[in-house]
């Protein structure tokens, strides 16, 4: 499913751009019966149009993320393919409990952006000057994996990310659903 959202733009973004093709071999019922292909055999190229289609109405969620302090990235992991395009880094802030009064919001990503196709994961490099002094300044935040905690929260300018379908992710909130970092690496200098 992540592989049809990646393309969504020229693939099966409506009832008239998704087309199924399937053979007797796809399929059995519990009596070993096969299924009716659905191919035309006087039309080798036939393929049938889908009678429903559904739109996706579901927003991705972060499911994971990991701090390289040493290598000053961030690699955010999605439950479902989202638009890299669309990620906004400035949305983020680090806090160091699962409730804190004090965060770390980082900067805009800009240029900063290492992922370069749709998908699960999304990878951006610190900025060294703002948000990696920042985060070491606070010894309360992001010195391991026990006080580093993400939220994030959309507002009606934008959001973090959104899907392909241009959903935006579901919200992370301080003392609701703040996430606890999957992957901690200290900076080792």
């Amino acid at each position: 499913v992540n592989q049809l959202k990646a393309r969504v733009q020229t693939l099966c973004n409506s009832r008239l751009t998704c087309y199924t093709r399937f053979t007797s071999s796809f399929i059995q019922d519990m009596s070993g019966n096969l299924l009716n292909p659905l191919v035309d055999p006087m039309q080798p190229s036939f393929i049938g149009v889908l009678q429903q289609y559904t739109a996706n109405t579901i927003p991705p969620n972060l499911i994971g993320y990991t701090l390289d302090m040493n290598n000053e990235t961030l690699t955010l992991t999605f439950d479902e393919t989202v638009d890299y395009t669309s990620f906004h880094s400035e949305y983020i802030s680090i806090q160091g409990s699962f409730y804190a009064n004090t965060s770390v919001t980082l900067g805009p990503v800009q240029s900063r952006r290492i992922t370069a196709t749709f998908g699960t994961i999304v990878m951006f490099r610190l900025d060294r000057t703002t948000d990696v002094f920042n985060l070491k300044a606070d010894k309360t935040i992001a010195t391991s994996i026990n006080n580093t905690y993400m939220t994030f929260v959309s507002d009606f300018t934008g959001a973090m990310i959104k899907d392909m379908y241009g959903l935006n992710v579901v919200d992370r909130v301080n003392n609701l659903t703040a996430l606890q970092v999957t992957n901690y690496i200290p900076d080792g200098i």
